[in-house]
């Protein structure tokens, strides 16, 4: 009697028991992974020569990052499934997820609180050095969730309960993955809860007027990744567990480019393609601020005008002097807009930047 194949407790014939990878398949999956993960890199690079000079791009570096991490899981499953591929795989997705979307949820929450400010004063910016303190807060949130689970994994092996199982496909041919329990579940409810309060918060600002619509591209990347991403764990935990390890990589793979490198086309490519004219793009930033001050007046009027018909004391000063506030801020608009749209037009030196000229001449 010859033996049986490896992977076969019992045979009857030299059938194999065990799942044969496609390594062709796999290394071209790999590749293509590893050719999108050097382009963000990459990316990462020329937003840092960008930030030299514009601040903000810190957040577009902080989606980057965490876009890197969410291309690991691809890398991951092209290798056999073991106790620590098992636990980064969780760990990976969860931050990159927490980084990429928590930071465009928190660019939409600075929209919307600028944006339905009720006082006539300017509202009080939300710096992003603010922006990445609140994220801050979410990633340590996270991590506790993971410290929880790894923990709990960990005493989970030591009782026999296996975090990599064996199981089989419809043919019978057996294959090793990572076991899913109600921690993995309690994950997705946790993202699909998040990706529910950015689609509250896209609908906020949905009338929240942009240089560049960027509002409106993040809202598109939440619901893209909202809509892929809950078709994607439904087939994850039905058929996962007896489906072929290569689908799975490809389908592991095709989750990652319809979610993170859509959500990336859609943040980066506007802002490289108007990066090279910064004066136009200065004066659109304006622009955009001044009609958000024009907006916060009118609110402002609306409201004080409600409240003083409320309470049966009209005063006449009072309405003149928030009239006059609203002309003046629909001058402002008017003189902001003639600027933008005729940009061989010479542009006013703000008295901040005079000032600043003047003390550097000094």
């Amino acid at each position: 009697c010859q033996p049986c194949r490896r992977g076969c407790a019992t045979c009857e014939d030299d059938a194999p028991c065990l799942i044969q990878e496609d390594r062709a398949l796999r290394a071209a999956v790999l590749s293509c992974q590893a050719c999108c993960m050097l382009a963000v890199f990459l990316s990462m690079l020329v937003s840092y020569h960008f930030r030299q000079s514009k601040a903000r791009l810190v957040l577009l570096e902080t989606i980057l990052f965490g876009s890197l991490l969410l291309y690991f899981p691809v890398f991951i499953l092209y290798f056999k499934p073991s106790i620590f591929r098992c636990i980064v795989l969780r760990w990976v997705r969860m931050l990159g997820f927490a980084i990429v979307y928590g930071t465009i949820t928190l660019k939409l929450y600075r929209v919307l609180k600028v944006f339905l400010s009720r006082t006539a004063q300017r509202a009080s910016y939300v710096s992003s050095g603010r922006v990445l303190k609140m994220l801050g807060l979410i990633l340590l949130l996270v991590l506790w969730f993971l410290a929880a689970w790894t923990v709990g994994m960990l005493e989970n092996v030591e009782k026999n309960i296996p975090l990599v199982i064996r199981t089989q496909t419809a043919r019978g041919l057996h294959f090793y993955i990572c076991g899913h329990d109600r921690w993995d579940y309690m994950m997705v409810i946790a993202e699909m809860l998040f990706l529910l309060w950015g689609s509250f918060l896209c609908y906020a600002t949905r009338a929240v007027p942009s240089a560049f619509h960027e509002p409106r591209y993040m809202g598109i990347a939440l619901h893209n990744e909202l809509m892929i991403s809950a078709a994607f764990h439904v087939v994850r935990f039905i058929m996962v567990p007896s489906l072929h390890p290569d689908w799975t990589l490809l389908l592991f793979f095709a989750h990652t480019h319809g979610t993170i490198t859509m959500t990336l086309a859609l943040l980066f490519i506007p802002k490289f393609l108007h990066a090279g004219s910064p004066l136009r793009e200065e004066i659109a930033a304006e622009v955009y601020e001044d009609e958000l001050d024009m907006r916060r007046s009118g609110s402002c009027l609306n409201s004080s005008i409600a409240s003083a018909w409320s309470e049966h004391s009209l005063d006449p000063d009072d309405i003149r002097e928030e009239l006059k506030k609203l002309y003046r801020q629909l001058e402002v608009h008017k003189t902001r807009r003639m600027a933008a749209n005729n940009p061989h037009l010479p542009k006013k030196r703000s008295s901040r930047r005079s000032l600043g000229r003047s003390i550097m001449r000094r």
